[in-house]
């Protein structure tokens, strides 16, 4: 695809620009205070599937217990049908398993160093999929949405990441155009699936012990690959001036 002036740069957040100290299945062990995961009420994969179900209903319009946080509602659905569990334990589980993983929530070194890099340059996006509430408490505990001219959740508008209409309405916000823009992302199935089917290019970040494509999974190619987000600027397709009030940004 071939991209004469590049206007806008969008970027994923868990795996792209975030990431977790720790895996899921540390943090549950934190949270119940065991030591095997066999001794946990429910697995990382029992909550991984939950989450999938919970944000599908959400999509839906069906969100149950709006009064609680996205993972608070999750350790409630998973614990309320075992016996053992009074509500005021559901509740402080709840409430630990929160606290704990929004704690472990931290941004790779180098996210806010390229971001600043490229503020002025070209217009900032960020596109990241999930439920609202989550994705909306995950930025803000970041401290990163001033940097962007333009956020979008796709929990907000009852849109999932690959489909490209996501895509489509991150750009109509921003003013841009397929054509001048490219995306940033770890996932395949995803981000580089979504963003191709949407027109975009995209530079996948390929994290070490991170998302690996399905072999069984025709997944379209990305157009750049990166290791570290700082390698963006040494892929060749950006041009920064060094006057900080008049970047422009090219692709070669």
């Amino acid at each position: 695809m071939e991209i004469n002036q590049l206007t806008t740069v969008i970027f994923d957040l868990d795996g792209t620009l975030c990431t977790y100290e720790e895996s899921l299945g540390k943090s549950l062990l934190r949270c119940f205070e065991v030591e095997n995961v066999d001794d946990l009420p429910f697995t990382p994969e029992d909550y991984e599937e939950e989450f999938g179900r919970q944000f599908c209903s959400a999509i839906e319009g069906r969100i149950e217990r709006p009064e609680l946080s996205y993972r608070k509602r999750l350790v409630w659905s998973l614990l309320e049908p075992l016996s053992g569990f009074s509500q005021k334990q559901i509740a402080g589980y709840a409430d630990r398993f929160d606290e704990v993983r929004e704690e472990g929530l931290e941004l790779f070194p180098e996210s806010v160093q390229v971001l600043k890099r490229l503020q002025g340059g070209v217009k900032l996006g960020l596109l990241t999929n999930g439920p609202s509430s989550l994705q909306w408490a995950k930025i803000r505990h970041l401290g990163i949405e001033e940097l962007f001219d333009e956020v979008v959740v796709s929990g907000d508008h009852g849109l999932v990441k690959p489909d490209p209409e996501i895509f489509h309405l991150t750009l109509d916000k921003m003013g841009s155009t397929p054509a001048e823009s490219i995306y940033v992302g770890n996932s395949h199935k995803y981000d580089v699936e979504g963003a191709k089917n949407a027109g975009l290019p995209v530079i996948w970040r390929r994290n070490e012990g991170g998302e690996r494509p399905d072999p069984d999974e025709n997944y379209p190619e990305p157009d750049f690959v990166v290791d570290d987000l700082v390698e963006i600027f040494d892929l060749g397709i950006l041009q920064l001036s060094d006057d900080s009030d008049s970047r422009r940004v090219k692709l070669s």
